[in-house]
């Protein structure tokens, strides 16, 4: 019995300070404006032709298509494989709005992702879906269930 308690009290350990460098690195990162324009290298020709608006001037379009998609991501906690459920609305490659809806099963993961869902949104609305990756911060392992989703909504939106 002493053996699983410093088990657990090692990933414990391990989580916590994976936790806290990961929000010391969001911390950094989320301060730090871009120098790069982020852009697609996945295809040589854009997904859709420009388009003009109402003043007869040419506008450029996304490669994601505008519509609302949904995912549910998959992460390994100490309490067993758990699951977060992601929803977001895009238009023109921005998100326009998102939803998330807590899946775990465990007790502590349910916490972890409860918390992550209060705050996640703030760094997600108004963002390009293709910077989004690496840009939210909270539990490290509810992150690796975000961006779970995350990739599969981007693979939906731009088939």
């Amino acid at each position: 019995m002493q053996s699983n308690s410093n088990k657990n009290m090692i990933i414990s350990a391990t989580i916590i300070g994976a936790t806290v460098l990961l929000i010391m690195g969001a911390v950094v990162v989320k301060g730090q404006p871009s120098t790069t324009p982020t852009t697609s290298t996945t295809s040589s020709t854009p997904a859709s032709k420009p388009s003009n608006d109402s003043s007869g001037t040419t506008t450029s379009t996304s490669p994601y298509k505008d519509g609302t998609y949904s995912a549910t991501g998959r992460y390994s906690a100490p309490d067993g494989t758990q699951q977060i459920g992601i929803t977001m609305t895009i238009s023109n490659g921005t998100v326009t709005a998102t939803s998330a809806e807590n899946k775990a099963n465990g007790r502590d993961s349910s916490q972890y992702e409860d918390s992550f869902i209060a705050s996640y949104k703030d760094s997600v609305v108004g963002k390009k879906i293709d910077s989004l990756k690496g840009v939210v911060s909270g539990d490290l392992l509810t992150l690796i269930g975000f961006e779970d989703a995350l990739a599969q909504i981007e693979n939906q939106a731009k088939a």
